[in-house]
């Protein structure tokens, strides 16, 4: 056990002994009145001391216990739920556009890691990174909204796609630099991933890599 696990287990018998044993007239001991409830009420208050302590959660209904709990839960349940609507927006696009959820998923892996309040830069915004000229073009209405920044992008990426004849290389190249930027590079395949400009090149490697082999 270390030292900050000592220290709490020892703050904590204090304040078990004070309300259970010594019944004195602490803060602590204050919300206590009825002899049947004291162990619960103990227990809550315990809690509550170590919630506030940050590091620990006692159940002593039983037996006394010890238990680290994860400061970040409710950062983590909203992290939760922000990608549960990710996968749910990419589903819906993906069968809207026909275009590979699996696809959709890599390129936002390498867009924006996930996060819909990413912003570039150079002023792309959200999971997909979508610019300016593409929030006008597909009139959204809130670049940040996961749904609607997932559906303009994947729109883009299906237009990116037709227009190279299915070729997702070329498509997702496209999506980061431009079609006729890339046009005029010459590239062709991963072969000629010299030829983009440093940012796109690391964009199209990734993008592959991550819809070959998955993250």
């Amino acid at each position: 056990m270390g030292a900050k696990s000592i220290e709490v287990a020892c703050a904590v018998g204090l304040l078990i002994s004070q309300v259970i044993f010594n019944n004195v007239h602490s803060p602590l001991a204050s919300s206590i009145i009825h002899h049947d409830h004291v162990v619960v009420g103990a227990e809550n208050e315990v809690n509550q001391f170590c919630l506030q302590k940050k590091g620990y959660k006692i159940n002593i209904t039983n037996n006394f216990e010890c238990i680290e709990i994860d400061h970040d839960l409710e950062k983590d349940k909203c992290k939760g739920e922000v990608h549960s609507d990710v996968d749910n927006a990419i589903m819906i696009a993906s069968e809207k556009y026909g275009v590979d959820d699996k696809l959709i998923r890599s390129l936002i892996k390498q867009e924006s890691n996930f996060n819909p309040k990413c912003v570039s830069h150079a002023g792309a915004i959200g999971l997909m990174q979508i610019m300016p000229n593409t929030i006008k073009k597909f009139n959204v209405q809130d670049p940040y909204n996961i749904y609607e920044n997932v559906d303009a992008g994947t729109k883009h990426l299906k237009g990116m796609i037709d227009r190279y004849s299915g070729d997702i290389v070329k498509a997702v190249a496209a999506y980061n630099c431009g079609g006729n930027a890339l046009d005029k590079s010459g590239f062709r395949s991963l072969e000629d991933v010299s030829m983009l400009p440093k940012e796109t090149r690391v964009h199209v490697t990734n993008i592959i890599h991550y819809y070959n082999n998955g993250f």
